[in-house]
């Protein structure tokens, strides 16, 4: 009589790999490993809330709360002429640009540009030196975000777009990895931005009252590779009234 287990045996071991590779294991056979990302994680934001002067060289925004080590810092800058910007913080760690500078505005005389840099958890202050007057006020948005990968943190290149009107927007920008977060951040001259009504994005400033109502900070958990394209909307619908939207794609920390 052949024993019951025998027969039952090949079926357990297919259950056993099945479960193993659901799981993510590849080790198993030389089965192909099936990867479970842990989600990019909005941590929280900042900006200047009141205008700084025109003329002014320098302005600074401190995390409410202390930073985690490893996590991602992300800044957006907006200010007037052809000065160029340095961004650092109170620990003399300098950032590094994402990009170039984007002219808009009328004449293209407003500049805006994204930073980043890797926290060290502790207290944190950004600094946006100017090595010449600001034509215009400067504006200020550090974000931080965890489960980054630090080492290599963004998809391909960022992508930008300037206009003016009541309607905003920003893409496509292509992944080419999985569970990305998209982070798409915009100033415009007057007004109060928004989300778009059907928008998919999660909106981080501005979220209160008090917030700068000039300055969009919108993010997108992007699980599948592809094309993306933020919005917004500006509740001032003079068509002359500028902006300019900027877009990237942080990789996740698998």
């Amino acid at each position: 009589m052949i024993d019951p287990f025998v027969l039952l045996a090949p079926l357990l071991l297919l259950a056993v790999v099945a479960l193993l590779q659901f799981v993510g294991c590849n080790w198993v056979y030389g089965i192909e490993q099936t990867t479970l990302f842990t989600p990019i994680t909005f941590e929280q934001i900042v900006q200047n809330q009141s205008p700084n002067s025109v003329g002014d060289t320098t302005l600074s925004q401190t995390f409410n709360n202390n930073t985690t080590n490893g996590d991602l810092i992300l800044v957006a800058l907006k200010w007037g002429g052809n000065a160029t910007p340095t961004v650092q913080d109170n620990n003399n760690k300098v950032y590094t640009p994402i990009g170039a500078p984007v002219p808009w505005s009328a004449g293209g005389g407003k500049r805006a540009q994204l930073f980043f840099g890797v926290a060290d958890g502790s207290a944190t202050t950004v600094t946006a030196t100017l090595d010449q007057s600001s034509t215009f006020q400067i504006r200020i948005c550090i974000c931080e975000y965890a489960k980054v990968d630090t080492a290599n943190p963004f998809d391909g290149s960022p992508v930008s777009n300037i206009g003016s009107g009541p309607s905003l927007s920003c893409g496509p920008l292509t992944t080419t990895s999985q569970d990305n977060m998209i982070w798409a951040v915009a100033f415009a001259d007057d007004g109060h931005l928004a989300l778009s009504q059907m928008s998919n994005f999660g909106l981080r400033a501005p979220a209160f009252a008090t917030d700068n109502p000039y300055t969009l900070v919108e993010d997108l958990q992007a699980p599948n590779t592809g094309n993306y394209t933020a919005d917004g909307q500006n509740t001032n619908t003079t068509p002359t009234i500028n902006w300019v939207m900027l877009m990237v794609a942080i990789v996740n920390k698998s």
